[in-house]
């Protein structure tokens, strides 16, 4: 998991409960290091406040994005969420530099601080990998708490859009089309009073990956 567990720690209780053993990892460790005994990379906002912000410190990004490309390297499932969907889009050759005022909240307070936000409309390409996780395609509205965000123009060549906002044509969700498991939401999943119910087999989708991912190595390895 790159992002601060404490500061998502109450919406992604269920999930976390799932998984045995979850790793958070350190910036200022060795990329290989990092991923030498993990089956699952997780990459959210690394802090509540930037995901309002429309650039990523340097150091995290850079880091973030040799994390990711190894990550692939590997064929290992990676759910990006969030500001982890535009570095995904970044290591792969993309740009998410787009301002999105219209997606930021707009309501007084923090979204960590019990504070709804303000959602809208996104379609959800049926025939995507996204929507067979969910059961099913078409319009659904989601939570908005990004400042930046990816256009058609700036989505990578290596990624597939499986949703965009009806209002104005940004990418919603990506997926890599040469990975086994690589999906990407622009929406915070995890606070599932703000998405539809069925957005929890993202997560529920994206354990059983990382549990197939560590039968694959472990049959390599003996």
């Amino acid at each position: 998991m790159s992002g601060n567990p404490n500061e998502f720690g109450e919406h992604l209780g269920s999930f976390l409960q799932q998984i045995t053993n979850i790793k958070v990892m350190d910036r200022f460790e060795d990329v290989e290091t990092s991923l030498s005994d993990v089956d699952g990379l997780f990459l959210t906002c690394i802090d509540p406040a930037l995901c309002r912000t429309r650039e990523m410190p340097n150091n995290l990004g850079n880091w973030c994005s040799d994390l990711l490309s190894r990550a692939m390297y590997y064929n290992m499932p990676v759910l990006a969420m969030c500001q982890g969907m535009q570095v995904l889009n970044v290591a792969l050759g993309g740009e998410a530099k787009l301002q999105m005022d219209a997606h930021l909240l707009k309501k007084t307070g923090e979204w960590y601080q019990h504070v709804m936000s303000d959602r809208h409309q996104i379609y959800i390409s049926p025939g995507s990998k996204l929507a067979a996780i969910l059961g099913s395609g078409g319009f659904v509205r989601v939570n908005s708490y990004h400042g930046a965000g990816i256009s058609q123009a700036g989505q990578s060549k290596s990624l597939v859009s499986s949703a965009y906002s009806v209002d104005d044509g940004v990418v919603e969700a990506v997926e890599s089309p040469n990975h086994d498991w690589i999906i990407g939401v622009q929406w915070h999943n995890e606070i599932y009073d703000e998405v539809p119910k069925n957005f929890s087999n993202i997560f529920h989708a994206f354990v059983e990956r990382t549990d197939l991912y560590a039968q694959k190595t472990r049959s390599v390895l003996s």
